[in-house]
C-alpha cells in the first residue's frame, strides 16, 4: 500500500470500497489489492436526535441535512471536501427519514 496526496478522486474511489452496516454505521474496510495511492482521510459525522419534541425545529434539521446530501453535494469540491459516494447519500437518505 502506498501512501498519495487526498485529490476528490482517489478519495471517492477509495471511499466506494468500504462497506457499510446501515444497522449500526460501522465501517468496515475492504483490503484494497489496486495500485491507486491510499489517501489518509476519513468520514466526517452529524450527530442528531432520533426524536425532536419541536416539529418545527426537526423539520429544519431535516431539511437542511438532507440539502447537504443532495444539491449541497456540488460545493464540495470548491470547500474542500470530496463528494459523498451514492450509497452514503441512500444511506443517510434513510437514516433522516427515520428522525421524527
Amino acid at each position: 500500500m502506498k501512501w498519495g496526496f487526498p485529490i476528490a478522486s482517489s478519495i471517492v474511489f477509495r471511499s466506494s470500497e468500504t462497506l457499510l452496516r446501515s444497522s449500526d454505521w460501522e465501517g468496515v474496510s475492504k483490503g484494497h489489492q489496486r495500485k491507486m495511492p491510499y489517501p489518509l482521510v476519513t468520514y466526517s459525522w452529524i450527530l442528531l436526535y432520533g426524536n425532536y419534541p419541536d416539529g418545527k425545529k426537526g423539520a429544519v434539521v431535516k431539511d437542511f441535512i438532507k440539502w447537504g446530501i443532495t444539491d449541497g453535494q456540488r460545493y464540495a469540491e470548491s470547500l474542500g471536501y470530496c463528494p459523498l459516494p451514492d450509497f452514503i447519500r441512500e444511506l443517510s437518505t434513510k437514516a433522516i427519514g427515520e428522525i421524527k
